[in-house]
């Protein structure tokens, strides 16, 4: 597993990357996404998943523009808001087309 917790570290992250295949597994945070979405955007994983991914409801943040650039195979959202919570279907739609 490897915690992706700043860019000063993003050739430790390929060299691992490379070294780790298939298994590897990156954590990032939001913010770190967001600053580091030149270099992550053209690695291809298998798995995207988001927690709290109510906070890419608004397709005109920089975070959600940069979620949407990450490449992966299979996408799942996880979030504790529930969908009556929702103020109307807009937002889920948003969600949904994330994961397609």
């Amino acid at each position: 597993m490897i915690t992706h917790t700043a860019t000063h570290a993003l050739h430790f992250f390929r060299r691992k990357l490379q070294e780790l295949g298939e298994s590897t597994i990156l954590i990032a945070s939001y913010d770190i996404l967001r600053n580091d979405i030149e270099q992550l955007k053209d690695i291809i994983f298998n798995y995207c998943v988001l927690d709290e991914g109510h906070i890419i409801r608004n397709s005109k943040t920089k975070i959600t523009r940069a979620v949407k650039m990450i490449q992966a195979n299979h996408r799942l959202i996880l979030s504790g808001t529930p969908i009556q919570v929702l103020s109307s279907p807009a937002p889920l739609y948003k969600l949904i087309i994330f994961i397609q």
